[in-house]
């Protein structure tokens, strides 16, 4: 069981860090019914009784029994009932003053921690698979990290620690500068990149990169971690904050992108969905194979 959620963080985690820069809308969530089989993205509006208010993408709002439901979704409704009787649950705070990050810094995003997602000891693999992939839908990525056995969660912290504890501090800021530098660069120097001659040779097309250039820099940004990477961070041993914040820049830097990309691009609606399906191809109790894919995407599924 170990080794088998160990394979699946790790191919989870590559399905969501290809897939993060299409996000869209902080409110439209997934609601799946208790076979598993129909789900649906749409927005929370009430709970009337035992009926779950929901409205659509497209406008139509829907009415769903909670019993009709799989858990995960009940809980996301009360969840967003609850907040929505006490709208300053939730919300988001600022980072520490310690965090001595420029203006521009992925950084600076607003984080509000996300609670710790609870795994049954005895979980079948129906069971992980729907309440993972279920978590990446609704945009809580950390369910990649709580999905990993305890004992790998102390390790990876303890190395951390080693890491923040023997490593110079000098290599960090080294890398937090050069990084900020090329950062620097690529936003100073905006007009020069979009029309250098050797970018023409890549993108026929180079006003298309003028309405996306600046949130795609704060993308780059994100992935670079500047000012998140460092001794006193690694060395306090909480990677579940450090990596949890990390994941919600990111997250927040490709919802800015998604907002600004061109609707007709080919690539605009597979470069990046949180609706990842599965499939499992078969499974022994201590081992499976499971099938990812994105929807509508024209590639093999990834096989686990």
């Amino acid at each position: 069981m170990l080794a088998h959620r160990m394979k699946m963080f790790i191919a989870l985690a590559f399905a969501f860090v290809f897939s993060t820069s299409s996000v869209r809308g902080d409110d439209f969530k997934f609601w799946t019914d208790t076979s598993g089989k129909y789900s649906v993205k749409a927005e929370f509006v009430k709970l009337d009784g035992d009926k779950v208010v929901l409205k659509k993408e497209d406008g139509k709002t829907v009415e769903i029994s909670m019993e009709k439901l799989n858990k995960l979704s009940q809980n996301q409704a009360r969840i967003a009932a609850e907040k929505a009787s006490n709208p300053d649950r939730g919300k988001k705070v600022e980072p520490a003053p310690s965090d001595k990050s420029n203006s521009n810094s992925s950084s600076r995003t607003s984080f509000a921690p996300t609670s710790v997602i609870e795994f049954p000891a005895d979980t079948t693999i129906e069971k992980f698979m729907e309440l993972v992939v279920g978590e990446i839908r609704n945009e809580r990525p950390i369910v990649l990290w709580d999905a990993l056995p305890s004992s790998y969660q102390n390790d990876v912290s303890e190395l951390a620690k080693l890491v923040g504890t023997k490593i110079d501090p000098q290599l960090f800021k080294q890398y937090n500068s050069l990084a900020g530098r090329l950062i620097k660069v690529l936003r100073s120097k905006k007009e020069y990149i979009i029309n250098s001659r050797h970018l023409a040779n890549v993108i026929e097309d180079k006003s298309m990169l003028v309405p996306v250039y600046d949130d795609g820099v704060g993308l780059i940004e994100s992935y670079l971690a500047i000012d998140l990477i460092n001794n006193t961070n690694l060395s306090s041993g909480d990677i579940r904050g450090l990596l949890d914040r990390y994941l919600q820049n990111i997250m927040s830097r490709a919802r800015a992108l998604s907002s600004v990309l061109p609707a007709d691009l080919p690539f605009a609606s597979q470069l990046g969905t949180t609706d990842i399906n599965y499939r499992i191809v078969s499974s022994d109790g201590s081992t499976a194979t499971v099938e990812l894919s994105n929807p509508g995407s024209e590639d093999a599924p990834t096989p686990l």
